[in-house]
């Protein structure tokens, strides 16, 4: 994990029981040195690939750290 070199964000799932994200968030912190920040979705489990807020909060983050006005 400490070869990366792409900034990482974390979106996760309140209730998600496979990637709890208390304890996916400590590991991160630890183990990703390119980590940007976390976010925890509320009342979502696994699969947020699916939720229209997890969509809307990747497009932010894509827009702020990705897109620049030319």
């Amino acid at each position: 994990m400490h070869r990366i070199t792409t900034d990482i964000y974390l979106i996760l799932g309140e209730n998600d029981p496979l990637f709890p994200p208390d304890t996916t968030i400590r590991l991160a912190e630890e183990h990703i040195l390119t980590l940007q920040c976390s976010q925890i979705l509320r009342q979502t489990g696994h699969g947020i690939e699916t939720s229209k807020e997890a969509i809307e909060l990747l497009y932010q983050l894509v827009s702020k750290t990705v897109c620049s006005p030319f």
